[in-house]
């Protein structure tokens, strides 16, 4: 809503950009560059009693990912971890590199990045960083989780998730041939620009990602739209894993 409402006070010359927690685009991503983080937060309710800030800061977040790296709050306990990731535990005065024996290299480079961007901005400075490797964990680290149990080890089915992830589709709907047609412009990511024309529709199918976009030129007519559509339910229906469009 707040949205629209600012389009609108700026005359509708903004071009508007959904983007959903854990599935940000990479231009997105790029504003970003010291990475992502998420926190607990919410609104306080009659269901939910949001946590006083007077208390001992104590804080885990999983750093995970090789091109767009994102730092997620996970649970504060050991059952949180896996060798293939890096993750970093805040106490607040003290702020706990751990970089997993199997975690590949962005990952390693990103958590530090992380560690004293929370050190510069929520600590003002006056924090310490401290950075170790798996089996090297500090007394006060274990003070806090407790023991180390055996952790779980990295799935490189997610590296293969994550590669399959950007496997994309280009699509255009045109009428130019006297009728509605559906042709596949190119399979070959990243795509030109200059693939998309004003006089026609275009669908970017992105399903192993569980998303579909699509892209409406300025010119095109309102049974390109309805074509366009009727295409889109069949993708849906072919994509398993297919979660919006965009």
């Amino acid at each position: 809503m707040l949205a629209t409402q600012l389009d609108n006070f700026l005359g509708g010359d903004p071009v508007q950009h959904r983007q959903v927690q854990g599935y940000e685009s990479p231009e997105f991503m790029n504003l970003f560059p010291r990475g992502v983080s998420y926190k607990e937060g919410g609104v306080e309710s009659g269901f939910r009693r949001t946590q006083s800030g007077s208390g001992p800061v104590q804080r885990l977040y999983q750093i995970k990912g090789k091109r767009n790296i994102r730092a997620k709050e996970v649970g504060l306990s050991w059952q949180s971890f896996n060798k293939g990731d890096c993750f970093i535990l805040d106490l607040g005065e003290t702020i706990v590199s751990w970089i997993g024996s199997q975690a590949n290299i962005f990952e390693k480079q990103k958590v530090r990045e992380i560690a004293a961007l929370i050190r510069d901005t929520e600590r003002h400075g006056k924090a310490q960083i401290t950075n170790i490797s798996e089996g090297e964990e500090t007394q006060e680290m274990l003070q806090v989780l407790g023991p180390v149990p055996e952790l779980k080890e990295s799935t490189p089915e997610e590296d293969s998730q994550a590669d399959a992830s950007n496997i994309a589709s280009l699509y255009k709907v045109s009428d130019a041939t006297g009728s509605m047609k559906l042709t596949k412009v190119s399979e070959k990511s990243p795509f030109a620009k200059d693939l998309l024309v004003r006089d026609d529709c275009f669908i970017l199918d992105n399903g192993a990602n569980g998303k579909i976009f699509v892209w409406k030129g300025k010119k095109i007519v309102f049974f390109c739209i309805f074509f366009m559509h009727q295409e889109l339910v069949t993708l849906q229906r072919e994509r398993k894993n297919f979660n919006r469009i965009i």
